[in-house]
């Protein structure tokens, strides 16, 4: 029994930790640390350790769908598989918004084929334009890729979403 009171307590802290995270609000602040705002849900210009606590314990509490007071790796497997739908529903709806040519909600196999990505990177790699693409020109954009990649090491596996702005995430609300 105590150890599964270790185990549910350290789940909380997991789920805690990771709804903390999701609500911290639309990107870092200064330092890296969300905004004061994002935690003070009462507006009293204060931060308890309720307020921090409280709304992640309940979506906790929430994962136990049968009402046992534990946990189940299928209780657990729900939640993923429906966050995971939400994620790809959201996908699937900017696909169809942004391949859409005729706006009938649907993606016909010619809308769908006009992605733009596969020819763009044979543009880029066509270095003399001629629309036929030799070795040496797939060598030499192989190469340029290596390149940027071993920048991009060394500066550190994301710092270039920074640079881009990519590190901002929309903030969450469930």
């Amino acid at each position: 029994m105590k150890s599964t009171r270790i185990g549910l307590t350290a789940l909380a802290l997991v789920l805690a930790g990771t709804a903390f995270a999701q609500d911290a609000g639309p990107g870092p602040r200064a330092g890296g640390m969300p905004g004061f705002d994002a935690f003070d849900t009462d507006g009293d210009g204060r931060v308890t350790r309720d307020e921090i606590t409280g709304p992640r314990a309940e979506r906790a509490a929430a994962l136990d769908a049968d009402g046992d007071g534990r946990i189940s790796l299928e209780e657990l497997k729900a939640a993923h598989l429906r966050a995971a739908e939400a994620r790809a529903e959201a996908a699937a709806r900017r696909t169809i918004e942004m391949f859409d040519a005729d706006g009938d909600g649907l993606l016909s196999a010619a809308e769908l084929a006009t992605r733009p990505a596969p020819t763009m990177m044979f543009d880029r790699m066509d270095a003399d334009g001629d629309g036929v693409l030799t070795r040496e020109e797939a060598e030499a954009a192989r190469a340029r890729m290596m390149e940027r990649r071993a920048d991009r090491a060394e500066r550190g596996p994301r710092h270039h979403r920074f640079e881009r702005g990519e590190h901002r995430r929309p903030m969450r609300r469930d």
